[in-house]
């Protein structure tokens, strides 16, 4: 006896990933992958570029037209589309060494950030102009 099979609608069909190409244009390069727009975050695909560039997550800005992606959303979420081009930026990491009036912990304070000491709050910094501590003798 033979069992009849299930009709089409009644079978469990697993969604299918809609994986397409887009661009990334990094420095120096341009890499192709291939990418799930609705389904990869742009996490998942900084980790790829991190896997072929050597250039970690962390320091990579993604941006597409205008905007800034953030890591957990989705490139479709984002508007981007088969075959578009999205910008692989490195992040700016910097500030400057403000030494502290009071107690003379070195602060490293980015442009936003109040300029405040960091260990007891006092409000008067000196600017570091080297890396290296001078010191000198009074005669």
């Amino acid at each position: 006896q033979r069992e009849a099979s299930p009709s089409f609608s009644h079978r469990s069909v697993l969604p299918r990933m809609a994986v397409t190409q887009i661009f990334c244009a990094a420095p120096g390069r341009t890499l192709v992958l291939e990418a799930d727009l609705s389904g990869e975050t742009v996490r998942s695909l900084k980790q790829r570029v991190a896997d072929r560039c050597g250039v970690p997550p962390c320091e990579q800005r993604w941006c597409f037209g205008t905007k800034q992606l953030r890591d957990d959303v989705t490139l479709g979420m984002c508007g981007v589309r088969r075959d578009d081009t999205v910008r692989v930026q490195m992040r700016l990491l910097g500030g400057t060494d403000y030494m502290c009036g009071d107690c003379g912990h070195l602060n490293d304070i980015k442009p936003k950030d109040p300029i405040r000491c960091r260990v007891c709050g006092y409000r008067i910094m000196y600017k570091v102009r080297t890396k290296n501590l001078i010191q000198f003798e009074a005669r």
